[in-house]
């Protein structure tokens, strides 16, 4: 009885072991004995759509896994299967397996790949396989246009690309197919490796950026990612007012003041606007924005701004509008900082 007890607490330890462990087992057996492996597949979450998507009808879409598997004596095997979340894999080796599993979009074309080696035991196993790597490469195709009423000859077109580890790549003049300023359009092709990409566009004009934005893109294997992007230019000149007004409320107005007045290349200063209030008006009730030579400037949402100089010519704005968005206003001012001669400070 004290055997068979024994016997018995053995037989539980070894079951509680097998189940949590992979066991190294010999086959002995004059026949081969096989297990099965069940896969499952996490196709999801490399696999997110973005702005820009790839060409096709639901290219982003898994509608099938190839797997193919290595294992003992480099016995090897490869299947398609419609199921992409499980599949179960019968009369395997008992012994290591490597599998490879690639999720294909309806094309056909590779979207991306997961590994795992594991060991394949007689009772039925479940493994995880996450499809983490993007695999082949593909085409960015833009156009771009822009007005070119608000635009010269000499403007200068910069398109970055930057992937996911924030690699930039610069386009060349090359680069593009087709630029022409008279008709204010370009259009270019970058063959790519599929991942995710940052695009940023700039339009300058004597160094100066008068429009820009910026998009992202995905890139799948032998496939076209092509979009039409129009560039809206909204820089206006020094000394030009926008003021929107509605018939409750007069427009915000204010006064802006640099501390210091003659601010120094490469050092810090601040740009302090002072509303003025009508009766009945806090500036609890007002909320702002600043902005940069049109570009909106990050936490640049309180009456003051700290900020630092570069040398040249800067215009900074600032939009101020009721908390009932009854009333807006504007002001500006240009800070300029020269590296030689005195610093300029031009109230709009």
């Amino acid at each position: 009885m004290k055997w068979d007890r024994f016997t018995s607490y053995l037989g539980i330890f070894l079951l509680l072991t097998i189940s949590v462990v992979l066991l190294s087992i010999s086959c002995t057996d004059a026949q081969q004995r096989v297990g099965s492996v069940q896969l499952v597949i996490d196709s999801q979450s490399r696999l997110n759509s973005r702005t820009i998507l790839p060409d096709g009808t639901n290219p982003m879409d898994v509608v099938s896994m190839l797997i193919n598997g290595v294992g003992p004596g480099e016995k090897t095997f490869e299947l398609s299967s419609s199921n992409i979340n499980q599949v179960v894999i019968d009369n395997l080796l008992i012994g290591n397996w490597s599998f490879t599993v690639t999720a294909l979009n309806d094309e056909g074309n590779a979207l991306a790949i997961g590994e795992i080696t594991t060991f394949v035991r007689e009772q039925n196993n479940t493994v995880s396989v996450d499809l983490d790597t993007l695999v082949g490469e593909g085409t960015l195709s833009l156009a771009l246009s822009w007005n070119p009423e608000q635009t010269s000859k000499n403007l200068e077109l910069l398109v970055t690309i930057t992937d996911e580890t924030d690699d930039e790549m610069i386009l060349e003049p090359n680069d593009f197919t087709n630029v022409n300023k008279i008709a204010g359009s370009a259009t270019f092709e970058k063959t790519l490796a599929a991942g995710y990409y940052t695009i940023s566009i700039l339009i300058k004009e004597q160094d100066e950026i008068i429009s820009g934005c910026t998009d992202t893109v995905r890139i799948i294997d032998e496939t076209t990612s092509s979009g039409t992007i129009v560039l809206v230019i909204g820089a206006v000149v020094d000394g030009f007012k926008f003021t929107i007004t509605d018939s409750t409320l007069m427009p915000i107005d204010g006064t802006i003041t640099c501390t210091p007045e003659e601010p120094v290349s490469g050092e810090g200063f601040s740009i302090t606007f002072e509303p003025t209030l009508y009766d009945g008006i806090t500036e609890d009730d007002i909320s702002c924005q600043w902005y940069c030579d049109g570009q909106e400037i990050i936490d640049g949402t309180s009456l003051s701004l700290e900020t630092i100089t570069k040398g040249g010519s800067y215009r900074y704005d600032i939009i101020v509008s009721h908390a009932d968005g009854q009333s807006i206003g504007s002001k500006s001012i240009t800070v300029s900082a020269p590296t030689e001669i005195g610093v300029i400070i031009e109230e709009q």
